[in-house]
This record gives C-alpha cells, structure tokens and sequence, in this order.
C-alpha cells in the first residue's frame, strides 16, 4: 500500500512539474518588445568606436555602409538580429538574398532605453539605386524563473519571450 501510494505521488508530482514547465515555456508577455532601427546616413569604410557616441560594425562592414539608429524602446532587456534584407521595385517589397556571405545587426542582453549606431554594410549583388529595408527578429530576454533554469542546466530550455517582426526605415540613396 505504501509503494502505491509513492507511486501516486511521483506520477501527480511530475505531472504538476510538467504542468509548470508548459505554463512557462508557452506564456508571453502583454507587450511585444519594442526595437527603433532607424536609417541616419551613409558612411565609407566605418571603424568601431565607443566615444563620444558607440558605432558598431559588424565583421566584413567595408566600403559603402548604411549608419542606422538602433535603439531599444522596451524598459525590458532585449535581444534581436537581422532576419532579411527587403527591396522595394517602386510598388512592393520583396526578398532579397546577398550574392555573398553578408552581416545586418544584431545584439543581446541590451537594456531599456540603450541605444547606438550600427553601421551595415552595403547588401552584396544589390544595386545602389535600389531601396531597401533590414527585417529583424526581436525578443525580450529571459529573467527569474526562466532565465535560472537556463543558467542552471546550460541549455535553453526556455527561449526568449514574445519574439515579433520589425523593420528597419528605408535606406534610399
């Protein structure tokens, strides 16, 4: 009786563990995560400094480069990179692959309010009378419970919450 019993109480355990982990793994937050990535200007040749204002530049960023604005508008830490590169023919968007290994922007762990240049590169194969736009993946980052069991097993078996879609301004020349 006393096994039976224990069983029970392993079978209800686990499905009450099972349970939680669901209800945090699929829970999202109220609000999606808010990332600005605004076109300022053009830039030859950029080089990473952090004064007296930050630009980054991703590895291979030579020659013609677009300076963006990017800024995190969420009081939440966030995370977020570069899903794709769209043009505009004059009447629609559409998809456009890099003829060449390419870099857009991308970040983790950046606080409420942060903000820097990004300098990308110029896409590969694409035109300079051509207007394009980078799409970026956007997530908030992971904290309390879910962040611990991260840390605490080192593997994600919580990914960032409220993952959305944003774009870029255009970038015209």
């Amino acid at each position: 009786m006393r096994r039976r019993v224990s069983a029970i109480l392993m079978i209800v355990m686990a499905l009450l563990l099972t349970v939680i982990w669901w209800v945090l793994a699929t829970s999202h937050p109220a609000n999606p995560p808010r990332l600005s990535v605004v076109f300022v200007e053009f830039t030859n040749n950029p080089v990473h400094t952090m004064q007296p204002v930050r630009v980054e530049v991703p590895q291979g960023a030579k020659g013609l480069c677009a300076l963006f604005q990017v800024s995190n508008a969420d009081p939440n830490q966030i995370q977020f990179d570069t899903l794709a590169v769209d043009t505009n023919n004059g009447s629609s968007w559409a998809r456009f692959a890099p003829v060449t290994p390419w870099r857009g922007i991308e970040g983790s762990l950046w606080l409420g309010g942060y903000s820097c240049l990004y300098a990308v590169a110029w896409p590969p194969g694409l035109p300079t009378n051509i207007a394009w736009r980078l799409e970026l993946s956007v997530a908030k980052e992971l904290t309390g419970l879910r962040a611990d069991a991260n840390e605490l097993v080192g593997r994600k078996l919580f990914r960032p919450m409220g993952r959305v879609t944003t774009l870029s301004s255009e970038v015209r020349q």
